[in-house]
C-alpha cells in the first residue's frame, strides 16, 4: 500500500515538473492579443463615452477563463464603462 502511495506521489511530482511553461514567443503573442483587445475597447469606449480615443484609459479588471469572460474598464474624465471580452468578442456590460 505504501508503495502505491509513493508511486502516485512520485508520478504527480514528475507531471507537475514537466508542465507546460510559457515561452517568450507565447508571451509575445499573448501581449499582442492583449494590446489588440485594449485598442478595440479604447475605440469602442471612445464612441460610447463621446471622447477622443487618446483620452480613454483602459484597465483589465479580471482575467477570463474557460467559463468566464475577461473584464475591462474604460474611463474618460468622470465617465466610466465596463466591457466583457471572450474569444474575440467584446460586449458592453
Amino acid at each position: 500500500m505504501k508503495w502505491i502511495l509513493a508511486s502516485v506521489l512520485a508520478f504527480g511530482l514528475a507531471t507537475a515538473a514537466c508542465s507546460h511553461k510559457q515561452t517568450k514567443a507565447d508571451q509575445v503573442e499573448d501581449d499582442a492579443d492583449e494590446r489588440e483587445t485594449v485598442e478595440a475597447i479604447r475605440k469602442r469606449a471612445a464612441f460610447d463615452l463621446s471622447c477622443e480615443p487618446a483620452q480613454v484609459k483602459v484597465i483589465k479588471i479580471a482575467d477570463g477563463s474557460m467559463w468566464s469572460p475577461a473584464t475591462y474598464g474604460a474611463t474618460c474624465g468622470d465617465k466610466r464603462v465596463s466591457y466583457l471580452q471572450r474569444m474575440g468578442t467584446i460586449v458592453r456590460q
